[in-house]
């Protein structure tokens, strides 16, 4: 294996991108420089964000390189992700290679259209569940706390995975 790249967008990609990348000692790479850093064909695990059920820049990273597994990190329960479904989104084809995990939420790293979609949502949720003005602004204020469900064992199983691969090869 010769890299994780990953797709971030408020860190929780990057942190299991990282986790996997120190456990097997390959490198980690941005999305942003692998066109730089990797070869076409470059052996690779794929980490990236979820937005609107879209795995963030796998298209580019699968036309590229040899991709082993995708991780998929969302805001969303992995046991509520029909898998079947989410694949068929994402035009990934061989599903054993696709894998969903929670990431969390950090509204405040949040930017442009992004943060404004989600401040709509949350607005909307908050003015659906109560019509008292002071009790909308608490329930705003807990739907943009921050939330970390990232969660190293979530990803164990790759990092063995390819860690028994390594040790193969010696």
């Amino acid at each position: 294996m010769d890299a994780v790249i990953f797709n971030s967008n408020t860190g929780f990609s990057k942190k299991y991108a990282n986790w996997i990348a120190q456990a097997l000692k390959i490198r980690l790479v941005d999305y942003c420089d692998m066109t730089k850093i990797l070869a076409n064909g470059s052996d690779v695990i794929y980490v990236a964000n979820v937005k609107a059920g879209a795995i963030s820049g796998h298209g580019k990273v699968m036309r590229r390189y040899n991709v082993h597994e995708i991780v998929a990190v969302g805001m969303s329960d992995p046991k509520e992700i029909d898998m079947q479904q989410f694949a068929r989104i994402n035009n990934i084809k061989d599903i054993d290679k696709l894998h969903y995990v929670q990431g969390g939420l950090d509204y405040a790293k949040q930017k442009g259209i992004n943060k404004f979609i989600l401040k709509v949502a949350f607005t909307l949720r908050a003015h659906h569940s109560t019509k008292d003005k002071e009790n909308r602004k608490k329930m705003f204020e807990k739907l943009t706390k921050f939330v970390d469900k990232t969660d190293k064992n979530n990803i164990q199983f790759i990092i063995d995975k390819y860690k028994v691969d390594a040790n193969e090869r010696k």
